[in-house]
């Protein structure tokens, strides 16, 4: 069936007919250019632009100037192609739901719509007009997603008539003027109307169409119109930066716009002290101020908060990455598909154009201590396999062997030759050969390296991290510990680290043990697995058992590939309503996806070389129409993708936070259900056609959840900035303007200098004396720990219950047994249930010393407290000294009062600083000496036992097994060897927070003296008298500076 066949088939008669007689009336007097279907812009009818059809594309070279320039063309940048005009209500059907397609029975339009873009409303403008289109309105609707077509006429003959000319008329006077450039000036214009214009000009335009109901109107302009292609799409890429922040303190705008106007105060005062040429002079004190000023101005709150990301390989951690830093690609596999994920690498904050990696390489002894475990473990293996059992943990020993294997190639390429060495010769000498061989082939890879572009970092960090095809020499990724990254990237700006961690369930027990200490020093931890294995995945369920041991609370998960998702297979898999819903939304889909295919189909029936203009017509509205469908069916597509994901995301989600949440001591684990692939499918486009799949991947909520771990901290560290770092600077600027005032003699100079003598000496010996109690806190915090906690173990008791614990693992199957021993005696059988021997082992000891440990706690606590009250009555002293001495000279008072004070904060917020950090590491302590983690005191004393287990085979293996694990916690000297190392770690603490307390009093003292040499030092004061322009400048910048910073102190300290 022919196209305007099927039309007239579909269409009423009665209106069919009127509407084929104007059809004949109004278009046999406008030539269309003929067009190809690929020369329409698949966006015209949203105003985006295409290249238009050039002069050759005419259909007659003879058609007259208003035929040429009165032709239907396809839109153009900056100007509309007028659609035909919307039928009303009454010539609309309900659609036939039953079929692809359903078409409006209205029939032909009795006029076109003729539109004309205008760049000027000016009759007298000399600028260029747009291209009048005329375009047969069509009767196309998106009503239930189905097409209205219009009906063909026959062909008629194209000579011109009366009649024809006269139906001009209506045409022109629905003639609208669109802005916008277009081809036709307005000369050509005028030689395209005549030919119409007589017709027209005692013509009264009718009040609306017969057929549409619509207004007519006349030539005269139209006002302007803005332009749909601007106002239909933010055109501007997606910002990650313009994303929604935490609803938190620190981000607050208020906050943010205070904390920027702070970092503008001191760039104003760098410019200041800039505009003097002391500045560069290395012996001027205006140098050094300068200098802060500058580094102020340029302040980033440092990093604060880690977040830790933990999987298996091939879940998606790396991809993950890419997208939280917005940086598609850094992260990825060979091009081989090799990587090796078992290297920590962190991602940390810089703000540069290129980029920097530090890597940090294992020591000589450290390489040592891992190849002889792959050795002995290889060894067991091929030297004993035929011996070995499944109860012995046979395909165990065969998976840590080829590990084992791998690792040797990849550290001794090109000098392994024959490996049969490796079991034929003794393990001391292959032992010894691997030393020197280690000796001599460590890659110089250490250390920084810069990396110009994203490309050449990319490939240097798989270089690192992967094999390279073909090399003949040591791969590098064996020699590696960790790797930092330093980018510029807007999650890290903001005093995050984000931190790429291989499996707790790695082979390799060198860095499985890195990952989990690592683990339990993050501020959050995320488990990442694939989403269609998440509520069975061991990779997780390793996380959620670690932070339950270890009493950690900030542990979520992180679900990849939360795309993958098939309708037919929900449907199957959820019944019930929702499978009722993907049914519906599929059945939608389908249906659009037919009607695109049916008018594909129509657009096959034409020949475009033989077409009426009617054809022509018809052609171009259904191309448009193909245009519309084809949105739809995207729509409806991602209508289904949504149902679909965000429906199992949130069953996903509430399975996992109903396994989990009694694992860890937070009340809520925190799921994120992400999609790498969708993220970037529209990452790169125009922010208004991103956001929907940005939104859907889970990237955006998951980034903003990563904010908001930081909020507290980065908002004490800006606080911090504002009321005590700008204060010393302003007060050390002010005194350097004090010091050239001249208003003081000589005496009273004098006077001022031997203050500031006894004000710093004063401090000086009761802060970092040997009388000060300061100077005692670490010896102090060492008694405490000897006389609450060493001195009341109970040894030869916790041995007892040790001891009885064995007796009941004695009695086990020898299966059983092997297995816990496989695990490093944290496993869960049938028969036996879950069990962790190192917590059993020490279980009477935890339970005895805890009251204890937290009394000693409690204890020094109490001394950090005085110690702080003592240091804030020194400096109130400094302070009422001041006062006393120099209260004849009230203004140098105030200025130097103001940076004492400014010191006195410094100093406080450092021990402040110092007091978190010692807290922390005490609870890291905690949890080695009260948990059975496997890298805890106890985990670690049991280590060397577990492998001797492992390396048990055959007849009577089960009997040396049990024996040498008794023996172990039998001997009377673990847990007097475990107190020990509990006091020996303890000691290291508490000498740490001491040395770092008193470096960071000695200098703040030191930057506290160089402060009151701006008054002590005669050359600063020679300087300052020599540059009255400058002294006058600073003193009006620094009152500024001053009355702006109360206000903004009081934003940022207010709740």
């Amino acid at each position: 069936m022919k196209v305007a066949e099927y039309y007239h088939s579909k269409e009423d008669p009665a209106a069919g007919s009127a509407a084929t007689q104007s059809s004949s009336t109004s278009s046999a007097n406008f030539t269309p250019r003929t067009f190809s279907p690929a020369s329409l812009d698949p966006e015209d009818e949203e105003g985006n632009s295409s290249p238009g059809p050039t002069n050759s594309d005419h259909s007659s070279a003879s058609s007259s100037d208003t035929e040429r320039n009165l032709s239907p063309t396809p839109a153009r940048d900056g100007m509309l192609i007028f659609r035909g005009s919307t039928p009303s209500n009454q010539h609309r059907k309900t659609p036939d739901t039953t079929k692809g397609f359903s078409f409006s029975p209205a029939g032909r339009p009795q006029s076109r719509a003729i539109a004309l873009d205008s760049a000027s409303r000016s009759s007298t403008s000399h600028m260029r007009t747009p291209s009048v289109s005329s375009v047969t309105p069509s009767t196309v609707s998106t009503d239930g997603g189905h097409i209205h077509g219009q009906p063909s006429s026959s062909r008629a003959s194209r000579t011109r008539s009366t009649a024809e000319i006269e139906a001009i008329g209506p045409l022109l006077n629905e003639l609208t003027l669109d802005g916008g450039s277009g081809e036709l000036g307005m000369a050509e214009l005028q030689q395209a109307l005549p030919s119409v214009s007589v017709t027209t000009e005692n013509q009264e335009p009718e009040a609306t169409s017969p057929v549409f109901g619509l207004r007519q109107t006349s030539l005269s302009p139209r006002p302007p119109r803005r332009s749909r292609r601007v106002s239909r799409t933010n055109q501007a890429p997606h910002d990650v930066k313009d994303e929604e922040l935490p609803h938190d303190r620190f981000h607050h705008p208020d906050v943010q716009s205070s904390f920027l106007e702070a970092k503008t105060l001191m760039s104003r005062l760098a410019r200041v002290l800039g505009s003097s040429p002391l500045h560069v002079d290395p012996d001027s004190a205006i140098k050094r101020l300068h200098k802060r000023a500058k580094d102020l101005s340029r302040f980033q709150c440092p990093p604060t908060r880690t977040v830790g990301f933990v999987g298996d390989s091939g879940v998606g951690k790396s991809s993950l990455l890419n997208s939280l830093l917005h940086q598609e690609g850094l992260a990825r596999t060979s091009n081989s598909g090799a990587a090796c994920t078992c290297v920590v690498t962190e991602y940390h904050y810089d703000m540069r154009d290129d980029f920097q990696v530090d890597v940090e390489l294992f020591t000589q002894d450290d390489l040592m201590e891992q190849v002889t475990h792959l050795l002995q473990s290889y060894r067991r293996f091929h030297l004993h396999a035929e011996e070995m059992t499944v109860a012995d943990g046979l395909e165990e020993a065969k998976e840590h062997a080829g590990v084992a294997r791998d690792t040797f190639r990849a550290l001794f390429r090109g000098r392994l030759g024959n490996e049969a060495f490796l079991t034929t010769e003794p393990e001391g000498f292959v032992l010894w050969t691997f030393r020197r061989w280690l000796e001599d082939g460590v890659p110089e890879l250490g250390g920084s390296h810069n990396r110009s572009s994203k490309e050449s970092c990319s490939d240097f960090l798989i270089q690192l991290t992967s094999e390279a095809p073909g090399s003949q020499g040591p791969a590098i990724w064996p020699f590696v510990r960790k790797i930092k990254v330093f980018l510029d990237a807007h999650i890290l700006s903001k005093g995050l680290v984000l931190v790429d961690l291989p499996g707790l369930r790695d082979l390799n027990s060198a860095r499985r043990s890195i990952t989990e200490r690592y683990l339990l020093e993050c501020d959050e931890v995320f488990a990442v697995c694939n989403i269609g294995r998440a509520t069975t995945d061991v990779g997780v369920a390793s996380v959620f058992e670690l932070a339950r041991r270890a009493g950690l609370s900030k542990v979520g998960i992180v679900c990849t590939r939360s795309d993958d998702i098939q309708a037919s297979e929900a449907k199957n898999d959820w019944k019930g309503q929702r499978a009722k819903r993907i049914q519906q939304l599929s059945a939608e889909v389908a249906t659009a996806r037919g009607q695109i295919d049916e008018i594909k189909r129509l657009l096959d029936e034409y020949d475009d070389e033989d077409l009426t203009k009617e054809e022509e017509d018809e052609m171009y509205d259904l191309h448009r129409d193909l245009r519309k469908k084809e949105k739809i069916w995207e729509q409806k597509l991602h209508d289904l993708k949504i149902f679909l994901v965000e429906t199992r995301n949130a069953e996903v989600t509430k399975k996992l936070q109903a396994s989990y949440r009694d694992k860890v001591r937070g009340l809520i684990v925190h799921v994120f259900c992400i999609s790498n692939t969708e993220y970037w499918s529209k990452a790169m486009l125009p922010k208004d056609e991103a956001i929907p799949s940005l939104q859907l991947s889970g990237i955006i909520a998951l980034r903003k959840h990563c904010l908001s771990i930081i909020a507290e901290s980065q908002l004490r560290l800006a606080t911090k900035f504002v009321t005590n770092d700008i204060p010393a600077l302003l007060g050390e600027a002010a005194l350097w303007v004090e010091s050239g005032a001249g208003s003081a003699n000589a005496e009273q100079k004098s006077a001022v200098r031997r203050t500031l003598d006894k004000i710093e000496r004063q401090l000086r010996e009761n802060l970092t004396g040997r009388g000060s109690d300061l100077r005692r806190v670490g010896r102090a915090t060492r008694e405490h720990f000897q006389n609450q906690v060493y001195d009341d173990q109970r040894t030869d008791r916790w041995r007892r219950t040790a001891v009885n614990a064995t007796r009941e693992w004695y009695g086990w199957a020898h299966q059983t047994y092997s297995a816990f021993c496989r695990n490093y005696g944290n496993y869960c059988t049938p028969a036996v249930g879950p069990h962790d021997w190192n917590q059993d082992i020490i279980a009477k000891m935890a339970r005895d010393l805890t009251p204890q440990w937290k009394q000693m706690l409690s204890s020094v606590e109490g001394r950090l407290n005085t110690d702080v009250e003592n240091l804030e009555d020194e400096m109130d002293a400094a302070m009422e000294l001041l006062s006393a001495e120099l209260e004849a000279f009230p203004e140098v008072n105030d200025v130097i009062g103001e940076v004492l004070l400014a010191r006195t904060s410094q100093i406080l917020s450092r021990m402040e600083s110092l007091r978190e950090t010692f807290q922390d590491d005490v609870r890291a302590l905690e949890v080695d000496a009260l948990t059975g983690i496997r890298t805890s005191i106890v985990g670690k004393a049991m280590e060397e036992s577990y492998r001797r287990c492992n390396m048990e085979y055959g007849r009577g293996s089960d009997q040396r097994r049990k024996g040498i694990i008794n023996g172990t916690v039998q001997s009377q000297d673990f847990f007097v060897n475990y107190m020990r190392e509990f006091r020996r770690r303890w000691k290291t603490l508490a000498d740490e927070f001491q040395k770092d307390l008193q470096d960071s009093i000695k200098d703040e003292l030191g930057l506290m003296s160089t402060s009151f040499d701006m008054i002590r030092d005669e050359n600063v004061a020679m300087e300052s008298e020599e540059n009255p322009e400058l002294r006058q400048c600073l003193e009006i910048e620094i009152g500024r500076a001053k009355e702006q910073l109360e206000r903004i102190r009081d934003i940022l300290t207010s709740q």
